[in-house]
């Protein structure tokens, strides 16, 4: 047990002591020594001070309303070197890669094929070749892993057509993150043809620039890579 001493055992006999307890022969460091986990534990069930779980619930419940409160967020996505972003309420699933199933006298370079997602076949598109996304400079191993990903606009753009789901292949997803509308950098001029023609704006997410796409002008530019 620990004896009765403003100091306890690991300080002063212990491993930050001057380690002439005879337990230390048998535990090697006071951390695997049962005093000391028992000491841990006692601290633990200590009866915290009057108000500190008030305290704590108002801090931490304000907290998160003020880390969401006027944030947006983007489904983000790797493609060669660029980092792109979407809307998640655009994204109806992600999936490991399907077969492509060519459609006979259809340019494939854009449109390059049917293939089968939720057990609804839908075409697929080359995004890359459609933004004219450059690819990453073989340096070593393969980053992330490929993926599908199902995509569909929020809302009707014609009167006269329903939402239409398109699949497209990515070299990596990478899930959702959240920013302020303050962060969102206008899109460098540019070439025809290149991810900032279809870009509303950029965001630095971490050390990645994360072009946000245009959710109008992706879905035209996706439904005219089938006509």
């Amino acid at each position: 047990m620990i004896q009765n001493s403003t100091t306890p055992c690991w300080r002063r006999i212990g491993h930050e002591g001057d380690k002439s307890c005879p337990n230390l022969a048998d535990f090697i460091h006071c951390r695997t020594c049962p005093v000391f986990t028992e000491a841990g534990l006692r601290l633990f069930d200590r009866d915290p001070p009057e108000g500190y779980q008030e305290e704590w619930t108002q801090t931490l419940a304000q907290e998160g309303r003020q880390s969401l409160e006027g944030t947006q967020c983007a489904a983000v996505f790797r493609m060669g070197a660029e980092h792109l972003g979407l809307p998640p309420r655009c994204i109806r699933g992600v999936f490991s890669p399907r077969p492509v199933r060519p459609v006979p006298h259809r340019n494939a370079a854009i449109f390059q094929g049917m293939t089968v997602l939720q057990g609804e076949v839908v075409p697929c598109i080359s995004v890359r070749a459609l933004l004219g996304v450059t690819d990453l400079p073989e340096t070593g191993p393969r980053q992330g892993f490929p993926r599908f990903i199902l995509v569909e606009p929020d809302r009707v753009q014609a009167s006269d057509r329903l939402p239409e789901p398109y699949a497209f292949a990515v070299d990596e997803a990478l899930g959702l993150s959240r920013f302020l509308p303050s962060a969102v950098q206008p899109a460098p001029a540019t070439v025809l043809r290149s991810p900032a023609t279809y870009t509303r704006g950029i965001v630095l997410l971490g050390q990645e620039r994360v072009s946000l796409l245009d959710e109008d002008l992706f879905f035209t530019a996706l439904r005219r890579a089938m006509s």
